[in-house]
């Protein structure tokens, strides 16, 4: 029983563990160009970057995510992996029509 409650524990938190830093914002770009790069915008600030390619499954999910999050103008929230940052590193604001610095390490729907 103590295994499970540990492996619940571990998934619940593992995201925010490996996280340098996030960046959360409503969707204000969306789409899905014909190479099947998935382009996003969120919040006022930060520039529009190809989050990955709708082939990888996870990409899929994180597709899904952005598109209920848009629908139900719910924020999103990215979790960028860089062990050269601090915590409080800034979101990628000059990276516009490109990939991110820092590779996302997870996607979050917010409240």
């Amino acid at each position: 029983m103590c295994r499970v409650f540990t492996i619940i524990f571990l998934l619940i938190f593992s995201s925010s563990v490996h996280a340098n830093y996030f960046c959360s914002g409503k969707v204000r770009y969306l789409s899905v160009s014909n190479n099947g790069t998935f382009w996003l915008g969120i919040g006022s600030e930060y520039q529009i970057q190809s989050i990955c390619n709708v082939q990888d499954e996870y990409c899929k999910a994180w597709l899904s995510l952005a598109m209920a999050a848009r629908m139900a103008d719910k924020n999103l929230q990215l979790a960028y992996s860089n062990p050269n940052k601090s915590s409080g590193a800034n979101c990628p604001i000059n990276s516009a029509w490109g990939p991110s610095e820092d590779p996302i390490y997870d996607f979050n729907l917010k409240q």
